[in-house]
């Protein structure tokens, strides 16, 4: 909650209201929000990368035969 109070208001991190944690405890969840976000993010395009490989290997024989 006090990573996306952080973001929404743009305020320092230690500025945070009293109510949310200690901003060096909010701080390490918006990073290790940030590494998992850039984990996926990383996945998705090697996977991505992988099935236009496999598309590509699977069209190369029709495109040699067009040439």
């Amino acid at each position: 909650m006090g990573v996306f109070y952080q973001l929404n208001n743009g305020c320092n991190w230690e500025d945070l209201p009293n109510d949310l944690p200690i901003y060096s405890t909010v701080y390490d969840y918006f990073r290790l929000l940030y590494l998992v976000t850039c984990i996926v993010h990383h996945a998705l395009k090697v996977a991505d990368f992988k099935c236009c490989i496999r598309n590509f290997e699977t069209l190369l024989p029709i495109l040699f035969l067009i040439l």
